[in-house]
């Protein structure tokens, strides 16, 4: 109808992982070069739950939140609704200078700094996902028919993430009972970041307009398989050579120095990949992901594993295996790096593929345990003095802060209560 008002929403994941933002009015004629939201520093500082972390003149400051492109995404969800206008956001000071707690500009300073070492990442993502009101109860894993129980949300999800610009590869049944896996074609972590935030953005729409429940927490519940956030890169040349592998398939130098480095610092990279306080229920037997920070070739089990089903040249590439969705995907991506660069730094002794089972019957393997809770992984960081290094301390400082108050107001709840909660978030 002319002359109805047609939103804009400015959106960004926070430092808790939940996609906040604003709204205004799209005028005829207004370039989104124009648009400058009002932004407050402390909304750093809310939790997942949505409560304030205590700070001091938590109200004093002012930010800008921006448009971090030109293009505006346009999703119609139905003939009869109202045309859903998005535009990925940046936060910035008041003289356009890179805010330190913008997560975007956390991961733009870590993709900057590898390309100065001369290398970049290309990255593909898979998130899983619970639809919560579906009648299944049994397991049909990786079957056709749990698909086709809910072939007509998922069609209007990948048409929706279609014209949202997701490179979406494929989406189809998980193992668990209603459970679904998206995954996303090889992009610039940049890219990646954006599109895990639009995965995500896209289906609280489709849900929220179809009356339906969904979550990509990492445990919906302690009977059933927790979703994961599996994150598999290949290391290049910033000229877009192949530096995975060396001539007899195995890691090349670089990359296994960059592998060294995420294994090495991995308790404080899951305070940012893992950093909800249910995360580290994932990382326990008899649940089929990581235990240990080891690399092995062809390990579902391994917190880095060795690939050789990708596509095209680099079809031999690295999948990291301890993310979740309740992890900020700018900051997770950029963790990544930074401890992959202190690798390059060290260029420790070659890598050794241990598989998990091998650890488990040999404990002199030096392998260690991933961190059993959020706290320890949030010890480990500000013990970490190395990669922390990589970080502006202000930022770290509210990061912490943030999350230690994520514990504390989990700390009276039960199992059920603690995984309601967050499935209603994430």
């Amino acid at each position: 109808m002319a002359g109805t008002p047609e939103f804009l929403h400015l959106y960004q994941p926070d430092l808790s992982g939940v996609i906040r933002g604003k709204s205004l009015i799209l005028k005829p004629g207004h370039s989104t070069r124009e648009v400058r939201l009002g932004w407050i520093p402390s909304n750093a500082l809310i939790t997942c739950f949505g409560d304030l972390t205590p700070a001091p003149v938590p109200e004093i400051g002012d930010v800008l939140m921006v448009p971090a492109q030109e293009q505006i995404i346009e999703l119609e969800v139905a003939p009869d609704a109202p045309v859903t206008r998005l535009l990925p956001g940046r936060v910035v000071t008041l003289s356009d200078e890179p805010w330190v707690s913008c997560p975007r500009s956390v991961l733009e300073q870590a993709i900057q700094e590898l390309e100065e070492l001369g290398l970049r990442l290309v990255v593909g993502l898979e998130q899983e996902f619970y639809l919560l009101d579906s009648p299944r109860t049994a397991l049909n894993a990786y079957t056709l028919d749990s698909l086709f129980e809910e072939e007509p949300f998922l069609i209007d999800y990948a048409r929706l993430l279609d014209q949202a610009g997701v490179r979406l590869k494929s989406l189809h049944a998980e193992n668990g009972a209603a459970q679904y896996e998206v995954t996303l074609g090889r992009n610039s972590p940049m890219e990646a970041a954006d599109q895990l935030t639009l995965i995500r953005l896209v289906a609280d729409l489709l849900a929220q307009r179809k009356e339906r429940r969904l979550s990509f927490s990492p445990i919906v519940d302690p009977g059933k398989v927790g979703s994961g956030l599996h994150v598999h890169f290949s290391l290049q040349g910033t000229d877009g050579s192949p530096r995975n592998c060396d001539p007899s398939g195995k890691p090349s130098a670089q990359a296994s120095s960059f592998l060294q480095g995420i294994l090495g610092h991995i308790e404080a990279v899951l305070a940012f990949s893992s950093p909800s306080v249910i995360s580290a229920m994932r990382y326990r037997p008899p649940r089929w992901t990581a235990y240990f920070n080891n690399f092995a070739e062809q390990d579902r089990k391994a917190a880095i594993r060795m690939t050789r089903i990708g596509e095209g040249p680099e079809s031999t590439h690295f999948e990291f295996r301890t993310a979740d969705a309740t992890a900020n995907p700018y900051l997770m991506l950029a963790a990544v790096i930074r401890a992959g660069m202190l690798g390059l730094k060290e260029q420790g002794p070659p890598l050794v593929s241990l598989p998990t089972h091998q650890v488990e019957q040999d404990p002199s393997t030096g392998v260690r345990r991933l961190p059993e809770t959020l706290a320890a992984s949030l010890d480990a960081l500000e013990a970490d003095a190395s990669f922390r290094a990589g970080f502006s301390k202000e930022f770290l400082h509210t990061y912490l802060l943030n999350k230690r108050h994520e514990i504390t107001l989990t700390e009276s709840m039960s199992e059920m209560e603690l995984l309601q909660r967050y499935s209603s978030q994430f």
